[in-house]
């Protein structure tokens, strides 16, 4: 039986815990709700998340990789400027013309 909900569980250490609990009690955010605002940060493409998931693999990343995630990066911000069209309405363009390329 599918509700549409998925449950995540991981593991961290109980100091980290702790400082976790503290911190999301001294800010009044719900456990839960900071988990799913991390989430929706990271589908939706904040600009600051993906800052942190740049640091997260600066390290494990080449400098070439670091450098076309930058250059497509600054490509989507001069498409939107240049057309006034996000990438996912590009990405919508292309699939309705391979739609229209098929049915013919």
């Amino acid at each position: 039986m599918d509700t549409g909900w998925k449950r995540y569980t991981f593991y961290i250490n109980s100091t980290a815990h702790a400082d976790m609990r503290i911190k999301l009690r001294y800010d009044e955010v719900p456990q839960q709700i900071f988990f799913k605002m991390l989430i929706k940060a990271y589908i939706e493409d904040n600009p600051h998340m993906r800052e942190l998931i740049k640091e997260l693999n600066a390290e494990k990343l080449g400098k070439r990789s670091l450098r076309k995630m930058k250059k497509d990066e600054v490509l989507a911000v001069e498409q939107e400027e240049l057309f006034g069209l996000t990438e996912e309405e590009v990405s919508d363009i292309y699939d309705q013309i391979e739609m229209d390329d098929n049915n013919e």
